[in-house]
């Protein structure tokens, strides 16, 4: 699961570019450019999503570890680091990348969701893994409160 949650991400912001279709700055309008913009869609910024969507997947590996809070920190100020960057070079709105923390965020979490509830019963469903053994129901989903999974 944590491996499609940057596919996740990838998915939802290309979804909003072509729904949302805002053009980028115009970066003649800056006394520097620092870029080139290929005037494709702006929101939301591809590279911010996949920064959030990323972050995001390194914290569920993390979670319920000593590490976790470490993680969140270190993800939180990577994904506003790419942010700044976007906004930077002038390829993108401030509203684009405060977008883009929303547009990760509400993919992950509707493919998680998704994921925890049908998952098993789809992979289940796929011959060639049955030479695998059996898929394990989802130990996330039996655990009381004080477990940890481990």
């Amino acid at each position: 699961m944590v491996r499609a949650v940057p596919v996740t991400r990838w998915l939802s912001s290309e979804a909003f570019k072509l729904v949302v279709a805002e053009p980028r700055p115009n970066v003649h309008n800056l006394s520097h450019p620092l870029i080139a913009s290929d005037g494709s869609g702006s929101f939301p910024s591809g590279h911010t999503t996949f920064a959030v969507s990323l972050a995001i997947a390194i914290y569920f590996l993390a979670r319920r570890t000593k590490w976790s809070k470490v993680v969140f920190i270190s993800g939180l100020v990577f994904a506003v680091a790419v942010a700044a960057s976007r906004l930077y070079l002038g390829v993108h709105y401030p509203s684009d990348v405060l977008g883009s923390f929303l547009v990760a965020a509400t993919a992950v979490s509707f493919f998680t969701g998704l994921w925890n509830r049908y998952a098993v019963q789809v992979l289940n469903g796929v011959p060639f893994l049955d030479r695998l053994g059996p898929i394990p129901a989802n130990p996330a989903a039996h655990n009381t409160p004080g477990e940890s999974g481990h």
